[in-house]
């Protein structure tokens, strides 16, 4: 039996409501990112027999992401591939690219230079040469520069014999905000900001209003692929000058089996059998792709070759502990004109009491 939540913020409370009247909430609970209202009434997945965690090839990054103090609490599926509909991507309109001679990017992300000085090389030569009409990243301030500064190498959350901390002054993710604060402060992003997120973008982005657009690879295929008169090519996001490698983020969705479950075994054998449903063979991974997502077959490398095999990060689980006030500050280094190391430091106090809340 499915239960419909009509009401996800409600979700936790109403699995706590259930579990302390001794109901099953559900046996699996699918959820996105990382609920931690509801661990305390979720098995540590490793006692789960049926899951064979020693012996099936769960993926690790969903694994990693569905930890917390040690204890993991999710699974999700058992390939790589499953994982990248929800890994972000840069999409770059390469009928301009090629119109303005923006240069062959694929061969950049081969070389190892597809980084923040291409990215802002690239956005400055469209803006200019269209007048302004295009310009170079299309995206919501607060969410994009959430998720790129995680492309210089940056964690935002310390420990040390005292025990964790926020991490205000960490020279990566100065560096970062500072460099993305200059790239909006230089008229390089369009910035929208609809409800309506992914679709809004992406009809803002077939309008040419932006060379690239920051998207979950699953956006190709729901709003590009079928409608975009353009030529369109997938990138890894460009890296930080303190970033060895291409970085991913990725919005994390896992499977999680509630504690006391007379049923829990059962429901484990359950999952083990949706995750072997859903492989792909390699042939026919490809071949989906560049009927649904892709346009070329470069876009194929850079996906294979460059974004899933890249080191993925959970922005909600590097977040976890911080509160609204991180994503405000960020918006407000860009639009108030306060230096990055300014608008942390007000917030410090804060945050480092929120996360001890959380890690306690």
């Amino acid at each position: 039996e499915m239960v419909k939540v009509t009401n996800p913020g409600k979700m936790a409370e109403d699995i706590a409501t259930n579990f302390a009247s001794g109901k099953i909430y559900a046996d699996i609970i699918e959820t996105q990112d990382q609920p931690i209202g509801m661990y305390s009434y979720m098995e540590d997945v490793k006692k789960v027999k049926s899951l064979g965690l020693q012996t099936n090839d769960w993926d690790s990054f969903l694994g990693d992401s569905a930890t917390f103090k040690g204890v993991q609490y999710g699974v999700g599926f058992m390939m790589t591939q499953n994982t990248a509909i929800s890994q972000a991507v840069m999409v770059f309109n390469r009928a301009l690219a090629e119109q303005y001679g923006i240069g062959d990017l694929y061969q950049k992300v081969r070389d190892g230079k597809w980084d923040y000085s291409a990215f802002e090389a690239a956005s400055k030569t469209i803006s200019q040469k269209t007048g302004g009409k295009t310009k170079g990243l299309l995206q919501q301030i607060s969410t994009t520069m959430n998720d790129l500064i995680f492309t210089n190498n940056v964690t935002l959350i310390g420990k040390d014999n005292s025990g964790y901390y926020f991490k205000h002054n960490d020279s990566n993710l100065l560096s970062a905000l500072n460099f993305w604060s200059d790239y909006c402060k230089n008229g390089y992003m369009y910035e929208h900001n609809s409800e309506d997120y992914g679709a809004s973008a992406a009809k803002l982005f077939m309008q040419r209003k932006a060379l690239f657009m920051m998207t979950d690879y699953i956006g190709t295929s729901t709003w590009l692929n079928a409608s975009m008169e353009d030529t369109y090519g997938v990138l890894p996001l460009p890296k930080g000058p303190n970033a060895t490698n291409y970085t991913t983020v990725a919005n994390t969705k896992y499977f999680m089996l509630t504690k006391a479950n007379p049923n829990i075994e059962a429901a484990g054998k359950i999952l083990v059998a949706i995750a072997n449903r859903t492989g792909w063979d390699m042939k026919e991974w490809d071949t989906a792709q560049l009927e649904t997502a892709l346009r070329d077959e470069e876009s194929l490398e850079m996906l294979n070759k460059y974004i899933l095999p890249a080191p993925a990060i959970s922005p909600y689980k590097a977040r976890t502990g911080l509160t609204t006030s991180f994503t405000t500050a960020i918006y407000e280094i860009i639009h108030e004109n306060k230096s990055a190391a300014q608008k942390l430091q007000e917030i410090r106090g804060a945050q480092n009491a929120s996360i001890l809340e959380v890690y306690k």
